[in-house]
């Protein structure tokens, strides 16, 4: 436990401020100082559950404490801070990086080995009992030493048990999972749910590291891609994964179009709007990319 008073707080350097809480610098330490209100989804201000319920705070946050040297991958918070002896935050190492937000328009191969790094880490709290449930861009942060780290773990979006908790580890897999395809810019809506027509498990939710691993190496294999519409007569381009492309989006016009290419013996490995062409390009660890137009085959990168 540390303690200072307000006047030592007034004179550290303020970083910023979230709902949840404000940041104070101090040397090589973050001091995140609990926001008494914080507001809900639908814009209400309600006590802070970090201070309403600060028993229950204290102790979720001592186990947290208690398990940091077990924890390699990830810095826990190191100690709990009392703001003139009354419990208002906790202290948690400084970083110097960027969030995973700022990086998302990185090459896609250095953005799977940040997931790899980012999967090992989560893998490594589930272990030993820590679900985080609060997974998202700004809540992953990549150091100046080529470090992965998790932050904001002491709010009440993290569960920490003395058992295995199922539910819990389902749930965190889940939402990790969700957050990593955000960061590969992987989900397209309208993607989603022809491929689940098909029966195309591209987009499916991965329920285990293993599954997310598994995904991420075959994000990593570079492909050979091969852009067609519904007018499409060539067939089949051995090493080429076929990728049908559409301009207006018409569910049951594009379901009908790919079962007639399939006819013809064509398989579509996945689709993709016509304009997005190049941000799926990008988006993909690739080598030859051609596109099927006007009876040509193009090649375009």
């Amino acid at each position: 436990m540390v303690n200072i008073s307000s006047n030592e707080l007034n004179e550290l350097t303020k970083m910023g401020s979230g709902n949840f809480g404000t940041i104070y610098k101090s040397d090589d330490k973050v001091l995140k100082i609990y926001n008494e209100y914080i507001k809900t989804d639908t814009h209400e201000n309600i006590k802070n559950p970090m201070l309403r319920y600060k028993l229950i705070s204290i102790n979720r946050l001592n186990k947290l404490i208690n398990l940091k040297d077990k924890i390699k991958n990830t810095d826990l918070i190191e100690d709990l801070l009392y703001i003139d002896n009354k419990f208002n935050g906790v202290i948690m190492p400084y970083y110097e990086g960027k969030l995973f937000l700022e990086l998302i328009n990185k090459p896609i191969d250095e953005k799977i080995e940040l997931c790899k790094k980012l999967v090992t880490n989560a893998k490594e709290l589930t272990d030993n009992k820590i679900y985080p449930l609060d997974y998202k861009l700004i809540n992953v942060f990549y150091t100046n030493n080529n470090e992965v780290k998790l932050i904001d773990l002491d709010d009440i979006f993290t569960k920490v048990y003395n058992l295995n908790n199922i539910y819990y580890k389902k749930e965190s897999i889940t939402i990790l999972d969700e957050t990593i395809k955000t960061f590969l810019k992987e989900y397209n809506y309208y993607s989603q749910k022809i491929n689940k027509i098909l029966n195309n498990k591209t987009y499916g939710i991965n329920s285990s590291y293993e599954t997310i691993n598994h995904y991420l190496y075959l994000k990593s294999i570079k492909n050979n891609l091969l852009f067609i519409d519904e007018n499409h007569n060539y067939g089949n381009i051995p090493g080429f994964k076929t990728i049908y492309t559409y301009k207006t989006y018409d569910e049951e016009y594009i379901i009908k179009s790919i079962n007639n290419l399939k006819e013809k013996g064509i398989t579509i490995n996945d689709i993709v709007k016509y304009d997005l062409i190049n941000e799926y390009i990008n988006n993909n660890s690739n080598e030859i990319c051609l596109k099927s137009e006007n009876k040509r085959i193009l090649k375009i990168k």
